[in-house]
């Protein structure tokens, strides 16, 4: 996961995931897409859900729902992290100095707001409005603007190489 993370980007892997996890006739692929991409992804508590509804069997039962109790709790700290970080770059650089670049928030804005989970959502997306950078994604803009865009500059996916420990990530939940 991680070289095709490397190679295309993270909101690449997870748009992928999140179609398997929704359209793949296959439920034991579907049940994979969906665990792989609520486990690896932020706002995607929805996976673990229609994860349980491939698992028909029920298996893989308890571990989903375990899986689907933190998620849960760790999406009330993204939530509140959206909203009162708000995306902004801290004063003097984030830690040891470091600070995303507009681009790099810019790609990790599209992945936050590319959540299967609505309240993460809505919460990314408001947040995204302030960003400069972020304005053009189409998740983000108001409907009447989508309608004028023709094209999204697209940011070089070399920049998104951090997991949920960078600066672009909220708290997590022990």
């Amino acid at each position: 996961m991680d070289d095709l993370t490397g190679l295309t980007g993270e909101f690449y892997v997870a748009s992928q995931l999140d179609s398997f996890c929704l359209h793949l006739a296959n439920r034991f692929g579907r049940f994979a897409a969906c665990e792989g991409t609520a486990g690896l992804f932020y706002g995607r508590c929805e996976a673990y859900r229609l994860a349980r509804a491939a698992d028909s069997a029920g298996v893989e039962a308890t571990h989903v729902t375990q899986a689907l109790a933190r998620c849960e709790a760790q999406e009330v700290n993204t939530i509140g992290w959206l909203r009162t970080n708000n995306w902004s770059l801290p004063p003097g650089g984030g830690d040891y100095g470091w600070s995303p670049s507009a681009g790099r928030r810019r790609l990790a804005v599209r992945l936050y707001a590319s959540a299967m989970d609505a309240n993460v959502r809505t919460a990314a997306c408001a947040a995204a409005a302030t960003m400069p950078e972020a304005r053009d994604i189409p998740s983000v803009m108001p409907q009447q603007q989508r309608n004028k865009v023709k094209t999204t500059p697209s940011y070089a996916s070399s920049e998104v190489r951090g997991r949920r420990t960078d600066a672009l990530s909220p708290p997590t939940v022990g």
